[in-house]
C-alpha cells in the first residue's frame, strides 16, 4: 500500500517537534525586569538585578511581593551576570527587561561602552529596554516601592515614557537609541538623568539631561527647568508648559501657556570658517493660568502671543550661548553637516569644538492658539473694568 509523501512528512515533523530537547524548562528560568549597574569602591561592577516573582497562594491571603532584588559583583558584566545562578538558584532570562539604570559614579570612572556592548551583542535582552543614567546609586531606585504599577522596574519605565510625552522634562531612549547617539560623529550624546529628591524612599523623577563625549559623563548635565528648552531645539520636545512673566511685576505673577504640539526645523550652511544655523520652532497649544495678562480683543492676543515668542526665543538662545560656551554640540549639527557636506566635515572635525563656538544661529519662534480662553478673558478673580 502506497503512502502519500505528505502523510510521511508530516509524521515526520510531528516526532521531531515534541519535547524541548537541550533546552530550560519554566522553572529553571528567573525572568530580570531591570537592572542596576554600580562601582564597588576597588572599582568592580556591583549589578543589583530585580526579578519577577509571579503571585499565588490562596484567594484573600496577603498579597506577596511580585519581585525581589539580587546583588552580585564581578570584573565584568558577563562575570557579574554569571554570578547571579548561584545567589537565585535560576538561569537569568533577559527577555523581558524593561529599564537598564547606570549611576553617575560609573559613567564617570568607566564608560558605557563595556555596559552596551554586553546588552547589544548577547541575544536575550531587548534593544528596546529603557535606560537612564541615575543620581547616586542606581541600586537605590530598585528597592522604592511603585504606586500603580506591580514592579518598581515598570514604575520607572512608564515614567520616563510619561516624562517625554506630558512634560518635556526629560527624554526617553532605549539601549539602541543610545549606542546609535553614543556614536555620532561629534562623540556627543544627550541621555535621560534619573534622581531622587533625597532619601531611599523618596519618588524618583526624571530630571533633565546627562551630557556624554566619547562615551564618558561630561558634568555638569542640564536640569529639568533647562533641558526642555534644549529638547525643542532638538526636535524631542513633545508638550509641557511654558511658564512666562507679567509685564507689570515680572518677578512675583506668571501666566503659562499649555502648549500641546511643538516641531522645530533646522537647517545648516557652512559660512566662511564656520557654519549659520537657523531654527524654526513652532508651538501649538492654548492659555495656562492667566494671573495678569487680559484678553479683551485681539490685538490683545496677538501681544500675549508676541510676548510669549520672546520669551521662548530668549531662553533657547541662552541654552545656544550655553553649549558653544562649551564647545558642545548637543544639537548634532555635526552630523548634519556630516551628511550634506562630507568632505567638509572630515576637514572640520578635529577643530569643531572651536567652530561651532563660532557659529551664528538664528532662532524663530512661533506660537499658534488651539484655545485662546476668550470665554473667560479676565485673570480670574478680577473685576470687570
Amino acid at each position: 500500500m502506497m503512502r502519500s509523501p505528505f502523510a510521511v512528512l508530516a509524521f515526520l515533523a510531528l516526532v521531531l517537534l515534541t519535547g524541548c530537547w537541550n533546552k530550560y524548562e519554566l522553572t529553571e528560568w528567573a525572568f530580570v525586569q531591570a537592572v542596576a549597574v554600580d562601582l564597588t569602591e576597588d572599582n568592580r561592577i556591583r549589578l543589583t538585578t530585580q526579578f519577577y516573582k509571579p503571585g499565588g497562594g490562596l484567594e484573600g491571603a496577603p498579597k506577596a511581593s511580585e519581585s525581589f532584588n539580587i546583588h552580585t559583583e564581578g570584573e565584568n558584566m558577563s562575570e557579574a551576570i554569571a554570578n547571579i545562578a548561584n545567589e537565585v538558584g535560576r538561569v537569568a532570562q533577559w527577555g523581558h527587561i524593561r529599564i537598564v539604570l547606570v549611576s553617575e559614579q560609573i559613567a564617570k570612572n568607566q564608560n558605557l561602552k563595556g555596559i552596551l556592548d554586553y546588552f547589544l551583542r548577547d541575544h536575550e535582552p531587548r534593544e528596546t529596554a529603557q535606560f537612564a543614567i541615575t543620581k547616586g546609586l542606581a541600586s537605590d531606585y530598585l528597592t522604592r516601592k511603585p504606586y500603580i504599577e506591580s514592579t518598581i522596574s515598570q514604575q520607572l519605565r512608564e515614567i520616563s515614557q510619561s516624562s517625554k510625552r506630558f512634560t518635556g522634562m526629560s527624554k526617553k531612549m532605549n539601549l539602541l537609541q543610545v549606542a546609535i547617539a553614543l556614536k555620532s560623529q561629534t562623540g556627543i550624546a544627550v541621555l535621560p538623568y534619573m534622581a531622587s529628591s533625597g532619601g531611599k524612599k523618596d519618588p524618583a523623577v526624571m530630571n533633565g539631561v546627562a551630557i556624554f563625549r566619547d562615551y564618558s559623563i561630561v558634568q555638569p548635565g542640564i536640569p529639568a527647568g533647562k533641558a526642555e528648552y534644549l529638547l525643542m531645539l532638538r526636535n524631542e520636545y513633545e508638550r509641557g508648559v511654558v511658564t512666562y512673566p507679567c509685564e507689570e511685576n515680572p518677578k512675583s505673577k506668571k501666566d503659562t501657556f499649555e502648549h500641546v504640539m511643538v516641531s522645530s526645523t533646522t537647517k545648516v550652511e557652512p559660512k566662511g570658517e564656520s557654519v549659520a544655523v537657523r531654527i524654526h520652532l513652532l508651538l501649538v497649544g492654548g492659555y495656562g493660568e492667566l494671573r495678569c495678562s487680559k484678553i479683551r480683543k485681539a490685538s490683545d492676543e496677538e501681544h500675549i502671543k508676541q510676548k510669549i515668542a520672546e520669551y521662548v526665543e530668549q531662553e533657547l538662545q541662552k541654552e545656544i550661548s550655553a553649549m558653544q560656551a562649551r564647545q558642545l554640540d548637543l544639537l548634532n549639527i555635526g552630523d548634519a553637516l556630516y551628511r550634506r557636506h562630507p568632505a567638509l566635515w572630515l576637514k572640520w572635525k578635529s577643530s569643531w569644538g572651536r567652530r561651532l563656538s563660532q557659529a551664528t544661529f538664528q532662532v524663530k519662534v512661533e506660537i499658534q492658539m488651539t484655545n485662546t480662553g476668550l470665554t473667560k478673558p479676565m485673570p480670574y478673580g478680577d473685576q470687570e473694568e
